[in-house]
C-alpha cells in the first residue's frame, strides 16, 4: 500500500513537470523566441543602415574624387553582400557601375547594372529597375549600339505602369530624348525632354530636372536656336544654385561658352570658360579641370592673345595627358595645332 502511494506521488510529480513545461512552451517560450529574433534582426537592420551611410558618403565624393567614390561604393557593395542587404546591394552595384562608366569601361559598367537590375527585379522594386535600365540605355548609346538602346527603352516602357515614383516617368522620357537626339530626330527629342522636365518638376527632383534642361539646351543648340539654348542652360543654372551644385554649374557655364563660341562672340565665351575654371579649381575632376584650361586656351587663341593661349593649352595638356582620355587630348592637340598654324 505504501509502495502504491509512493508510485502515485511520483506519477503526480511527473505530470506536474509536464504541465509546467507545457505552460512554459505556451507562455514563455514565444517571448524568449521573440527576444532571440529581435537580437538577430536588429543588428542586421542597423548594419544595413550603415551600408546606406557608406553609399551616401561615397556620393559626397562623386563630383571631385572619383577614386574615393569608387572605393566607398565597393566597400558598401562588399558589406551589403555579406549581411545580406539586397536593396542596398542593388544600389551599391548601381554606383560601382557608374564608376566604371566614368572610366569608359562600359562593359564592366553594364555587368554591374545587369546585376543591380536582377536584384531590383527580385525585390519587385520597379522604380529601381527603371534606374538600372536607364543606365544600360546610356551605356549602349555610348558604344553606339542604338538597336540595343532602343530595346531597353522598350523594356522601360513595359515596366513603367508598375512604378510608383514620378521620377521613373521622367527618366523614361529623358532617355527617349537622348535617343532621339543622337538619332537626329530633333522634334521627338524636344517633345520627350519637355515631358521629362514636367515629371521631374512634379516629383520635385531638381537634379534630374537640371539634366533634362541641359539636354533641352543641347537640342535647341542643334536646331540653331542659340538664344533659346542659352535660356535653357540658364534655367538649369538657377536650379543648380538652389541645390548648391557648383559642379553642375561649371558644366553649364561650359555649355554657354560653346554657344557664344559658335556665335563668334569669343569674349563672352572666354568669360564663361573662366567662370567654369574658377569652380573646377576648387571642385571637380582633373578631367574637367583640364578641359576648362584647354577651352580657355582656345578662346584666347581666337582673340589673338597668343601668349595666354599657349600657356593654357600647354597646362591643359600637362594635366590631361596622365588621365589618358582620348577625346580630351584630341581636343587639346587640335587647338595646339591651330595655335602653331595661325
Amino acid at each position: 500500500m505504501t509502495g502504491l502511494k509512493i508510485q502515485t506521488i511520483s506519477h503526480i510529480q511527473k505530470l506536474s513537470l509536464k504541465i509546467i513545461f507545457l505552460i512554459y512552451c505556451i507562455l514563455l517560450f514565444p517571448i524568449t523566441l521573440h527576444a532571440s529574433v529581435e537580437k538577430d534582426h536588429y543588428p542586421g537592420s542597423f548594419t544595413c543602415k550603415q551600408v546606406d551611410s557608406l553609399i551616401q558618403e561615397a556620393l559626397s565624393y562623386k563630383t571631385f574624387d572619383i577614386g574615393q567614390y569608387k572605393y566607398l561604393s565597393n566597400q558598401a557593395l562588399t558589406l551589403a553582400k555579406k549581411l545580406p542587404c539586397k536593396s542596398q546591394e542593388a544600389l551599391a552595384l548601381l554606383h560601382v557601375g557608374s564608376c566604371y562608366f566614368y572610366e569608359e569601361k562600359f562593359y564592366n559598367a553594364m555587368a554591374c547594372y545587369f546585376g543591380s537590375n536582377d536584384l531590383y527585379t527580385e525585390l519587385k522594386n520597379f522604380d529601381g529597375c527603371i534606374a538600372t535600365l536607364s543606365m544600360l540605355v546610356n551605356c549602349y548609346m555610348q558604344i553606339n549600339d542604338k538597336s540595343r538602346a532602343y530595346e531597353y527603352l522598350q523594356k522601360m516602357g513595359l515596366l513603367l505602369p508598375k512604378c510608383l515614383d514620378k521620377i521613373s516617368y521622367g527618366k523614361y522620357n529623358y532617355n527617349w530624348s537622348l535617343y532621339y537626339y543622337q538619332t537626329e530626330k530633333l522634334y521627338e527629342a524636344e517633345k520627350a525632354s519637355y515631358l521629362s522636365i514636367y515629371y521631374f518638376e512634379k516629383a520635385s527632383a531638381l537634379t534630374e530636372a537640371i539634366r533634362a534642361l541641359k539636354i533641352l539646351g543641347d537640342i535647341k543648340l542643334h536646331k540653331g536656336e542659340f538664344n533659346r539654348s542659352i535660356y535653357s542652360y540658364q534655367l538649369a543654372i538657377d536650379k543648380s544654385v538652389q541645390l548648391g551644385d557648383n559642379w553642375e554649374i561649371a558644366i553649364l557655364y561650359t555649355r554657354i561658352s560653346h554657344v557664344y563660341n559658335l556665335l563668334h562672340n569669343y569674349q563672352e565665351a572666354l568669360k564663361y570658360n573662366i567662370k567654369a575654371l574658377k569652380i573646377r579649381e576648387k571642385q571637380g575632376t582633373k578631367e574637367l579641370y583640364a578641359s576648362s584650361l584647354i577651352n580657355i586656351g582656345g578662346a584666347y587663341l581666337k582673340l589673338n592673345n597668343y601668349d595666354s593661349a599657349k600657356y593654357y593649352l600647354e597646362k591643359g595638356i600637362a594635366v590631361g595627358r596622365p588621365l589618358n582620355k582620348s577625346f580630351l587630348l584630341e581636343h587639346a592637340y587640335k587647338e595646339l595645332y591651330l595655335f602653331y598654324h595661325y
